[in-house]
């Protein structure tokens, strides 16, 4: 189903929800956290490169400050940006990722289009596939290819006769768009515009 308006999804029809880890520390965000210092700053001190600090950015202030305030020890770091990256999954929401992945690389309505009929795992597995699209003169072909593998990889690791069931917010496929436009009207949550239609 849609997220609409709301911060916080609506209860389904299959009974309660199972609160899981990650969904416990993003509500513990809601207090008013605010970074210790700038999203530049952060990337500054660091060692960053710009792109992390336009996720950054993207986020609202308690969530930049879960992901900047905890010690950052990056003497024997191989992936820094992978460390942050790693730490945003964490303190955002799958729907804010993905409006953030899209605007990030620049990616056209077509690949939105394919991304909102995604599974959460498939979602993920684009996600976990690299967040900024390097070195591309075509970022959308290359999320396209990245798309289509992130599906047959799940698909052979599931093994025959389960296929996609349903969209990457909960209904059908297809049902997608209205989540993107319920997360962007979500201003207590992300400043993460939604994709373009």
């Amino acid at each position: 189903a849609a997220l609409g308006g709301s911060a916080a999804a609506a209860p389904t029809s299959q009974g309660p929800v199972k609160v899981t880890h990650a969904q416990a520390r993003r509500e513990s965000l809601q207090q008013d956290a605010e970074p210790s210092m700038s999203s530049f700053e952060f990337c500054q001190a660091h060692g960053l490169e710009t792109w992390v600090g336009d996720c950054l950015d993207l986020l609202v202030p308690s969530q930049r400050a879960a992901v900047m305030n905890p010690e950052f020890n990056m003497a024997r770091a191989r992936n820094p940006n992978g460390i942050v990256m790693s730490r945003i999954k964490h303190a955002v929401p799958l729907d804010q990722r993905l409006g953030m992945f899209v605007q990030i690389n620049g990616l056209s309505e077509g690949v939105v289009d394919r991304i909102r009929t995604l599974t959460p795992e498939q979602a993920e597995a684009l996600l976990d596939s690299g967040f900024k699209i390097m070195k591309a003169d075509n970022p959308s072909a290359v999320a396209m290819k990245r798309i289509t593998d992130a599906i047959k990889s799940l698909r052979l690791s599931s093994g025959p006769g389960r296929g996609v069931q349903s969209g990457a917010y909960g209904g059908p496929p297809g049902r997608g768009r209205d989540s993107w436009e319920g997360s962007s009207r979500a201003s207590d949550r992300s400043r993460t515009p939604g994709p373009r239609y």
